[in-house]
């Protein structure tokens, strides 16, 4: 949801200090709420001089409208500026307990007495000080700011076994792909930075001082090193950290060039280390061991904490180095710390330092900083084998986590990703990320990526068009746009007749997802006829009986809207032996065809034998779906529905509400989807009044 401006100004109602932002590209923003009004006329100077420090900057004389704009922030964490007077004073601890995200807080007054209310709240942990002059306070806030965006890592966990058991270890397996597949694209493509400086300017179009910077980029990207560019302090390492932290494919994509750069120089590098003993000797001298340290939120230590033995992925770029005492003091106290973190003090032992494992490197020569961290970098998503974990007292309050390098041979890291590249293969690199994102309901993402490489296909590219096309159609019609995608799978229908005979096999799949549409409008008649054309082209030019088994499915799900019930089960069943035989127990097309039959037995009214089986449903797309998938909404809908035919209402309310609560999250609230999951809350819930 845009940000709108809420500013108010009794003195000058035409300025908006506010900067309306539909997205920050960074992790963190400033707000300084209750600025005094005697302060009007050095306003555009507090801009400028925050707007060094953080991109998305708002500055409000009204709490009231500072707390509806900290409602609409998600995703972000505050740096957040009080001025000492009595309302503020009064509600800033409700304030600080409402809103978690409020990272570090911080008092502007001029005068040097200190009241009662501040002598309180100077016991408050996120307090970080009192200041008389922006000087002192923008000195803090940069020392803070770094200290916080290093914390700002995230992290995937899957538990110590060989198969996919829960929505972390789906997570940590999508997280891995994208990292490939975006590397992969990079690799195909030429090492035109338009697009990126593009980009970057958009998410800085108000932030003068960084608009400077992206010039400097653009005039001299080839004159530094990727390393130099990313250990600057400046608008790349913090676009890149938080889009890696929240795996937001859109910026991701549009700097997939420096990423790449960065990974290839990475594993350049590791190659010529390992080659050359001198390179890291202080590094080898230390036993192959490096240290990291930060100050986790509590409930992602948890999860850290609870997986023992199992694997860890660090989404970002992960920065180390053989200093202990350094990484000690970035871990931080605990006594010291705010309530829901917990200092980390991460050692990572380089037991296997082959070809094989994920790149990292001492770039003290290359860094901005110099030789003097002595920084170990490791690529983005490097997987890590959890240890152990245990709380130190001796060196200080903190826990300590062991870690162990794995390589891109550990069995269990190769069986998490193999199905899934199955799921999603396509020679293109690209397309590989377009079906991962759909595949893992990231619509939106997806059809932004859909239309932009769309308008730059030539006019004489019509394979490309009608691939495009045929994909936006797949996307409209996940997203319950029936009307759109018949036009998209149309016009790709279409452009492929220009250039193929009626008969190709690249016709059958558009032709099969069009029977899929015209069945869901009720045209059952021309939805047979069109699957059975892609059948017969199918059955004559292709030997993949995976595919076959898709048309038999499609076919028994047009005969089952035409009554016609045992020839579907012969369908469905034809289909489920195929996929059985073919495709691993976890693989969610055979969840697809047992909730199909189970649909069957539900309309017969065999609950008992419907509930069974919708119950391996879900078990199966737990396993292999992400967390927030849509056919996860439709399982817990189906069976909510069938424990309310068989009258255990507590148990269909509790499913129901957890259709609910994923369709909210996708497709979204205005998904038909969400809507028919709510009016079977409320057929339930009358039961319950």
């Amino acid at each position: 949801m845009q940000r709108e401006s809420s500013f108010e100004c009794p003195i000058n109602t035409t300025n908006d200090f506010s900067k309306n932002r539909q997205r920050n590209a960074e992790n963190l923003s400033l707000i300084w709420c209750d600025v005094p009004i005697s302060e009007n006329e050095n306003r555009d100077m507090f801009i400028e001089q925050f707007q060094k420090i953080f991109n998305d900057v708002h500055i409000f004389d009204n709490i009231d409208r500072s707390i509806d704009y900290l409602t609409d922030i998600k995703d972000e964490f505050i740096f957040f500026i009080i001025t000492d007077s009595p309302i503020v004073s009064n509600n800033i601890e409700q304030i600080l307990d409402q809103f978690r995200h409020i990272h570090h807080l911080y008092i502007f007054k001029k005068e040097d007495t200190i009241n009662q209310s501040e002598l309180d709240f100077r016991k408050h942990r996120k307090l970080k000080g009192i200041f008389s002059s922006i000087t002192t306070i923008c000195e803090q806030l940069r020392k803070d700011v770094k200290r916080c965006e290093h914390d700002l890592i995230s992290f995937d966990v899957v538990s110590n076994n060989n198969s996919i058991n829960d929505e972390q270890e789906a997570n940590f397996m999508y997280a891995q792909l994208v990292k490939e597949y975006l590397l992969d694209i990079a690799n195909n493509e030429n090492n035109d930075t338009t697009e990126m400086i593009d980009y970057c300017r958009q998410q800085y179009t108000d932030n003068r001082h960084e608009l400077i910077r992206i010039d400097e980029l653009e005039k001299n990207y080839n004159n530094h090193s990727p390393i130099w560019w990313y250990t600057q302090d400046g608008f790349i390492y913090k676009m890149l950290n938080k889009a890696l932290r929240l795996q937001d494919i859109e910026t991701l994509y549009a700097m997939r060039l420096f990423t790449n750069e960065l990974h290839k120089q990475l594993v350049y590098l590791h190659n010529q280390q390992q080659n050359n003993s001198t390179s890291l000797t202080s590094f080898n001298n230390n036993n192959n061991i490096l240290y990291r340290g930060q100050q986790m939120f509590s409930d992602e230590f948890i999860k850290i904490k609870n997986n023992q033995g199992g694997l860890l992925s660090f989404n970002s770029f992960l920065s180390t180095s053989n200093n202990k005492d350094l990484a000690i003091i970035f871990a931080g106290n605990n006594s010291l710390l705010d309530e829901n973190k917990t200092p980390v003090l991460f050692k990572i032992n380089i037991i296997n330092n082959s070809n094989d494992i994920s790149p990292f490197a001492n770039i003290s020569e290359f860094s901005v900083f110099g030789e003097g961290e002595n920084e170990v970098l490791f690529s983005m998503g490097t997987v890590f084998r959890i240890e152990n974990v245990t709380q130190q007292h001796s060196d200080g309050d903190f826990w300590l986590v062991q870690l162990t390098l794995t390589n891109a041979n550990d069995p269990q890291l190769i069986e998490l990703t193999r199905y899934m590249r199955e799921q999603v293969k396509h020679a293109n690199p690209r397309d590989r990320l377009y079906n991962l994102l759909i595949h893992i309901g990231k619509y939106t993402q997806a059809q932004s990526f859909f239309q932009s490489t769309l308008k730059k296909v030539k006019d004489s590219d019509k394979k490309s068009q009608a691939a495009l096309h045929h994909q936006l159609g797949f996307l409209y019609h996940e997203m319950g746009n029936l009307e759109k995608a018949m036009m998209e799978y149309e016009e790709s229908l279409a452009i492929k007749l220009s250039y193929l005979s009626e008969n190709d096999s690249e016709l059958s799949l558009t032709l099969a997802n069009m029977s899929c549409i015209y069945r869901e409008l009720g045209h059952l008649d021309l939805a047979l006829t069109y699957i059975q054309r892609a059948l017969h082209i199918d059955q004559h030019h292709s030997n993949d009986e995976i595919i076959l088994a898709s048309r038999f499915h499609c076919m028994g799900m047009i005969l089952y809207s035409q009554n016609k019930i045992n020839e579907a089960i012969e369908q469905f069943e034809k289909a489920l032996a195929i996929w059985t035989c073919h495709l691993p127990s976890t693989h969610p097309s055979i969840a697809e065809s047992l909730n199909n039959l189970a649909t069957i037995y539900y309309g017969q009214e065999h609950y008992d034998q419907a509930l069974n089986i919708y119950q391996k449903c879900l078990d199966i797309e737990t396993k292999s779906l992400p967390t927030g998938h849509p056919s996860l909404a439709i399982t817990y809908n189906n069976i909510a529905y069938t424990y309310y035919h068989k009258e255990q209402y507590q148990q269909a309310l509790e499913h129901s509400l957890k259709a609910i609560e994923l369709s909210t999250h996708a497709p979204g609230d205005q998904h038909p989807n969400t809507q028919t999951f709510r009016d079977t809350f409320e057929t339930i819930h009358q039961k319950l009044i």
